[in-house]
């Protein structure tokens, strides 16, 4: 089954699922709140099934060519060491040409109240829309960034100034790490993460999620002797990543997991992430 509603309703939609035995892909966030995330891995696993939370990104050609890159020059060190990311986010609109998206007819149905927590107890009300934004543009860029480092994140700042931006500094094997978020309509797809070197740097420039036909671009700059850049473009005739993801969904239900990138247990250390950032916000000491 895959549950593509309101964030704020899919928790609900998701346990349902899984209490009738459906394997699930949701999309993201997973929940609202990190109880209610760790109730649904819990239940899936109780169950035996499968359950997939809706980071597509992960499966995109370009992405995964980034991380086997990123993954080769740390573990070489030719480039020197890594000392450095750097991540943005600005996407306020789905720039990117696609004729034939679905497009869901108007409603004018009054949408039922969330049945479960949209929030944590413990957040300050004002916080709450700040939260709700994070939870559906932040989480992606943060599940990203773990999937390329293939390490945890710990926060170490975080500054949400606005409704809709913030910047949070985070800490993945001693290497720094800041992210940009923000909703700015440029006319393009502004979403990006930098890798810096000693000697070099790789940069992933992603793409609109509504272009089928295109993937994130690559790019690497060496300099180890002679200056040298290499670069992989968008255009590719890799299948989109949505429907690598789906490809990935039944093959798992099929008997074979290894397929998935994004499972929903992966995905509670981003709703643990999730936490920690609006803790450090609201002031509370963690541990």
């Amino acid at each position: 089954m895959v549950v593509v509603t309101h964030r704020t309703h899919t928790a609900e939609l998701v346990r349902d699922a899984l209490n009738y035995g459906k394997h699930v892909l949701s999309e993201k966030p997973m929940a609202m709140t990190l109880p209610i995330a760790q109730e649904l891995v819990a239940l899936a696993r109780s169950k035996g099934l499968v359950y997939v939370v809706g980071f597509m990104k992960r499966y995109d050609a370009g992405v995964l060519r980034a991380q086997a890159i990123l993954a080769e020059l740390v573990s070489s060190r030719r480039l020197g060491a890594l000392i450095y990311v750097r991540g943005k986010n600005f996407c306020a609109e789905y720039v990117g040409y696609c004729e034939d998206y679905i497009r869901s007819e108007a409603s004018t149905a009054v949408p039922s109240a969330p049945t479960l927590p949209i929030t944590p107890e413990w957040l300050q009300p004002e916080l709450a829309r700040k939260y709700d934004w994070f939870a559906n543009v932040g989480l992606h860029s943060i599940n990203l960034l773990r999937f390329l480092l293939g390490a945890d994140l710990s926060v170490r700042h975080a500054v949400v100034a606005y409704d809709q931006a913030a910047t949070v500094m985070f800490d993945a094997v001693g290497i720094p790490i800041t992210l940009d978020l923000g909703r700015a309509a440029t006319g393009r797809w502004e979403e990006s993460f930098e890798f810096f070197f000693e000697r070099g740097r790789l940069e992933l420039q992603l793409t609109s999620l509504k272009q089928r036909d295109r993937c994130a671009a690559v790019t690497l700059d060496e300099n180890v002797g002679e200056a040298k850049t290499s670069c992989w473009g968008h255009d590719t005739s890799e299948p989109w990543s949505f429907t690598r993801q789906m490809q990935a969904f039944a093959d798992a239900i099929a008997g074979r997991p290894n397929a998935l990138l994004a499972t929903g247990e992966d995905s509670l250390k981003d709703m643990e992430l999730l936490e920690e950032i609006f803790q450090f916000v609201q002031g509370i000491k963690r541990g």
